[in-house]
């Protein structure tokens, strides 16, 4: 009985037990702290790269659909393709754009603009479909959507941002607006031979 008695008045090893409780708290902190930080970057890249590029399509400076540019074997081949890769070089956080998806949509009014869910990238890809690029005239009503798939840091510590089965979060940027009444290159310059021809 004695021995319980000193046992339980010995005051060696508090601290231990109180960092044993403290610690991983305060590491779940830390680690969604960072977490979070690394998100909203994230999110303002994506909504800045997207801003800058709607901006073009807006003022009649973006790339033409279906039209077949002059590149080198590994650059952009179409106007889809090459909106693309203009979003993804406004990603600094990442060279790899495997999980973003690009969407440039006409519309006749705004009342006709759906409000329908992204298709952001899934396990088979993203393909560069022409008819989901559609940068328009001038006067036309324009949606542009970006969507890119965020691998979270630590989906298991603190706040678990993960929304998607694979790990990901969503993270989509939208621009509706309607174009500028640009002048064409053709109405530029009447001299200038017609592109088709």
């Amino acid at each position: 009985m004695r021995v319980l008695k000193n046992f339980a008045r010995k005051t060696d090893g508090v601290t231990a037990i109180e960092s044993v409780f403290i610690i991983p708290v305060f590491f779940a902190l830390v680690f969604s702290t960072f977490e979070v930080g690394y998100v909203f970057f994230t999110t303002a890249m994506v909504e800045q790269s997207t801003s800058i590029n709607a901006r073009r399509v807006k003022v009649g400076r973006a790339f033409k659909p279906g039209l077949q540019y002059n590149a080198e074997p590994g650059e952009c081949q179409t106007g889809m393709e090459c909106f693309f890769d203009s979003i993804c070089s406004g990603l600094i956080i990442t060279s790899n754009c495997d999980n973003l998806a690009v969407e440039v949509r006409r519309f006749d009014s705004f009342a006709d603009i759906p409000n329908d869910e992204m298709n952001c990238r899934d396990d088979e890809g993203f393909k560069f479909d022409e008819q989901l690029y559609e940068p328009g005239d001038k006067n036309d009503i324009i949606r542009v959507r970006v969507c890119y798939n965020l691998q979270t840091v630590n989906p298991t510590v603190g706040l678990n941002l993960a929304q998607n089965d694979d790990g990901t979060r969503s993270i989509i940027a939208v621009q509706i607006m309607r174009n500028e009444p640009f002048l064409s290159a053709k109405e530029l310059n009447p001299n200038l031979v017609d592109e088709e021809n």
